[in-house]
C-alpha cells in the first residue's frame, strides 16, 4: 500500500478548519448574469477574477458588517471589529510535498488597489512557491508544532484583533469554477467566504429568438452571529445588482463599452 507524509502544512490546515468548521454559519447562494462583466474584462484587459474581488470588496460601502470578524478587546470580552481596509484572504492552489492543496495568503487593502495591480498580485501569488507566500515564516513555525499547540496558536491569534486582520484577513474568496463545480460552501475562519463557481452557458427564450448567456453561481458564507439570515441576502443581492447593473466598471474605475 502506497503512502504520503502527512505534513506539517497538511496538521495546519486540520487546525485551522476546525476554527472555521466551529462557526455557526449561514449559506445562500445566487446566480448572475455576467454578460456585461466577460466584455468589459476582454474590452479593458483585467482579469474576471480580480472584478470579482474588487466587486465583493466595494459592498463595504453599503454593507459594513461584510467587512467584520469577532474578536476580544482590552477587557478580554468579545467584540464586533469593523477594519476600515478590505484584507481579503484567497486560496492558492498548489501542488507540492507529493500532494495537490490550496494554501491561504491575503491581499491587503483591496478597495485602494487598481484593478491591473490586482491582477498582476493574483497571477504573481500563483507563480510562488509555498515557502516564497507572504507570511511563510509563520506559516513554517506554525507547521513544525505539535498538533495541540497548533490549535491554540490559531486560537490566541483569533482574539488579537491586529494579528487576526493580518493573518487571516476580514473576507474569504475560493474560486473551483474551473473544475465544473457549480457551488460550494468555503470555509474560513472569517465572518464571510465567497465561494466562486462555474459559468454556465444557459440558453433562454426571448420571444421566438432563443440567445447564450453565461451564468455565474456565487455562494456566500456567513458567520451567524454577525450576520443574520436576512442582512446576508441583502449583502448577496447587492452583489448581483453592482454586477448587472454594470456598476462594476465605478469599481473598477474603468469605462463600460
Amino acid at each position: 500500500m502506497k503512502s504520503i507524509k502527512y505534513t506539517g502544512y497538511r496538521r495546519t490546515i486540520s487546525a485551522y478548519t476546525k476554527l472555521a468548521s466551529a462557526l455557526p454559519t449561514v449559506h445562500e447562494t445566487t446566480e448572475i448574469n455576467i454578460t456585461g462583466v466577460r466584455e468589459f474584462c476582454r474590452e479593458n484587459d483585467v482579469t474576471l477574477t480580480a472584478v470579482i474581488i474588487k466587486v465583493l470588496a466595494s459592498v463595504q460601502e453599503k454593507h459594513p458588517l461584510i467587512n467584520s470578524f469577532i474578536a476580544r478587546n482590552v477587557f478580554l470580552r468579545k467584540t464586533i471589529y469593523l477594519p476600515d481596509a478590505v484584507d481579503m484572504a484567497v486560496a492558492i492552489e498548489m501542488h507540492e510535498f507529493d500532494s495537490h492543496f490550496s494554501a491561504m495568503t491575503v491581499l491587503r487593502d483591496i478597495r485602494h488597489k487598481t484593478i491591473q495591480e490586482l491582477g498582476r498580485e493574483i497571477d504573481g501569488l500563483r507563480q510562488l512557491t509555498y515557502a516564497q507566500l507572504p507570511l511563510s515564516g509563520l506559516m513554517a513555525l506554525l507547521d513544525r508544532l505539535p498538533d495541540f499547540m497548533k490549535s491554540i496558536g490559531l486560537g490566541i491569534v483569533s482574539q488579537i484583533p491586529a494579528l487576526r486582520q493580518r493573518i487571516f484577513g476580514t473576507m474569504g474568496f475560493s474560486s473551483l469554477g474551473k473544475y465544473g463545480l457549480k457551488s460550494f460552501d468555503t470555509l474560513f475562519y472569517l465572518n464571510i467566504g465567497y465561494g466562486i463557481g462555474g459559468i454556465e452557458e444557459r440558453v433562454i427564450l426571448e420571444g421566438d429568438s432563443a440567445q447564450t448567456i453565461p451564468i455565474l453561481t456565487l455562494t456566500q458564507t456567513s458567520d451567524h452571529r454577525i450576520v443574520d439570515g436576512a442582512e446576508a441576502a441583502r449583502i448577496l443581492a447587492e452583489i448581483k445588482r453592482v454586477f448587472e447593473s454594470g456598476e462594476y466598471g465605478r469599481v473598477c474605475d474603468l469605462p463600460i463599452g
